[in-house]
């Protein structure tokens, strides 16, 4: 391999990692609430926020992947982190797929966002 090209590679691959890791949080908010993504990992040891990419919330919740109770564990688990009614929550699209969208009554982008935000919540 030319040593040019493995340069230019990993130069290319460490952008890819670095702007997928950048950029906020992608929250649409309509006069009803607000709608954002997520990307859960099941089965996890916990539940947790893990990160953004690309706009999309990535979390992780401890419920296997089998009869809903991953998308029940995601609900009740943002709905602790927004301090809203689980109720207020519902998986708009995505249910049986790891990227859903999310829609949340009764609160604002910004309240979501102070709520959501790794770095907001320390």
């Amino acid at each position: 391999m030319n040593p040019l090209n493995k340069q230019k590679r990993d130069t290319d691959q460490g952008q890819a990692r670095e702007s997928a890791g950048s950029g906020s949080l992608k929250i649409t908010e309509s006069g009803q609430g607000i709608t954002f993504r997520i990307k859960v990992q099941p089965g996890a040891a916990r539940n947790e926020i893990t990160g953004q990419m690309d706009g999309i919330l990535k979390l992780r919740v401890s419920a296997p992947p089998v009869d809903g109770k991953a998308n029940a564990a995601c609900v009740r688990f943002l709905a602790g982190l927004l301090v809203v009614r689980a109720t207020s929550i519902d998986i708009k699209s995505g249910a049986s797929a790891r990227t859903k969208t999310i829609t949340v009554r009764g609160i604002t982008a910004e309240y979501a966002r102070a709520h959501l935000d790794p770095a907001a919540r320390h």
